[in-house]
């Protein structure tokens, strides 16, 4: 299973790529603003956004804590409606103007899903058990770290040193590689 999740995590980050890539010509060639105008634009929206929804402002560390550690008590559909929406709100701020990298942004989107994914797994597979979200949240964030930045020695070092655990180093190897 965290074959498959490499697999989807792999459609994930070609898609991320290619909207980053987009919302940056987007904002860099069709839109004719002055900067400072363009950035505040983009604050107005971010700022809006996260007043309905502040999981996804800054590296949002706490949301990934709750993820991690089973106090998140939102649905499968909310954690995957969280994943898309950084993705968006991240791609706009950095295409509008913001300074700012994909490393936190990528271990949100990465736990969000790959928790979502570990839910989805245990509600079908009845009779077994498939595995701990939260195990599949952490391959989910090497993964899309892997697949992202494209570099899965890195994303599983990463992922291992903030984890320390070696019961996880498989699924985080293989997710990554997989997702690569």
């Amino acid at each position: 299973f965290y074959v498959l999740l490499g697999i989807i995590l792999a459609a994930i980050s070609a898609i991320s790529i290619r909207f980053f890539h987009w919302q940056s010509e987007v904002w860099h060639h069709r839109v004719k603003m002055w900067l400072p105008l363009e950035t505040a634009i983009t604050g107005a929206l971010v700022g809006i956004v996260g007043v309905y929804f502040p999981q996804i402002l800054g590296s949002s560390e706490a949301f990934m804590h709750d993820v991690l550690t089973g106090h998140f008590e939102g649905t499968i559909l909310f954690l995957l409606f969280l994943c898309v929406l950084k993705l968006v709100i991240t791609e706009i701020s950095q295409g509008g103007g913001f300074v700012g990298g994909v490393f936190a942004p990528t271990l949100f989107m990465g736990i969000a899903f790959g928790s979502a994914y570990g839910q989805v797994l245990n509600r079908l597979v009845t009779g077994f058990e498939m595995g701990n979200p939260q195990a599949y949240g952490i391959a989910g964030m090497a993964g899309l770290l892997a697949g992202i930045v494209r570099a899965p020695i890195t994303a599983i070092l990463l992922v291992f040193e903030l984890t320390s655990d070696y019961r996880l180093i498989l699924p985080i190897m293989l997710t990554s590689v997989v997702c690569t």
